[in-house]
């Protein structure tokens, strides 16, 4: 797409930010994507406008393509060009360090700043620190973040149940338990 316009016509933020968009959903040629970002970061570009861009290549470089250089070259560039991370931004990076590239430390990081940018969890980002707990069956992790989401007003959906009943159930929980949460999620 960018290499059918013209060189001397100059592409606008939004332009970029649907061009990586599109590629990345589209798994288009890593090489091409790369240099369009690198085209697009040379310029100045409003740090909230190319957000989306950063979280379309946070998604594909770390959880489509699992590429660990990629996915923290563009955590330094948004790092350096002081951009504010997004609920969307902190599940690429929890995803990306909690499943694909296991990192304690890192997770952590990223759970207190999204605290400290008072931005609190919603139900996608205990769904993944869930999964992280069962993979690595840390089943006291899973129970203190049930406390927690049952403590806090996020609304549940089809895979919080599903984490509860696969948590009961390695805990060989009664059927009347199960059957209890099977009622709760009509």
């Amino acid at each position: 797409l960018r290499r059918s316009i013209p060189e001397n016509v100059r592409l606008n933020t939004q332009a970029y930010v649907d061009i990586i968009v599109l590629y990345t959903m589209n798994n288009i040629d890593v090489g091409r994507v790369t240099d369009i970002y690198k085209e697009m970061n040379e310029l100045d570009m409003d740090s909230a406008a190319v957000l989306p861009a950063f979280n379309a290549l946070l998604k594909y470089y770390g959880g489509v393509l699992k590429d660990k250089k990629l996915f923290e070259m563009i955590i330094t560039d948004m790092s350096e060009r002081n951009i504010i991370y997004d609920i969307e931004t902190y599940a690429n990076v929890i995803h990306y360090y909690g499943l694909i590239n296991y990192d304690n430390t890192e997770i952590t990081k990223y759970l207190q700043q999204m605290e400290t940018d008072g931005i609190t969890k919603d139900i996608n980002i205990y769904n993944l620190l869930m999964e992280i707990c069962e993979r690595k069956q840390d089943w006291d992790g899973i129970d203190q973040l049930l406390k927690n989401l049952e403590a806090s007003d996020v609304e549940r959906n089809n895979v919080y149940y599903t984490c509860l009943i696969n948590r009961y159930s390695t805990i060989s929980a009664s059927s009347e338990t199960i059957r209890a949460i099977l009622k709760e999620m009509k």
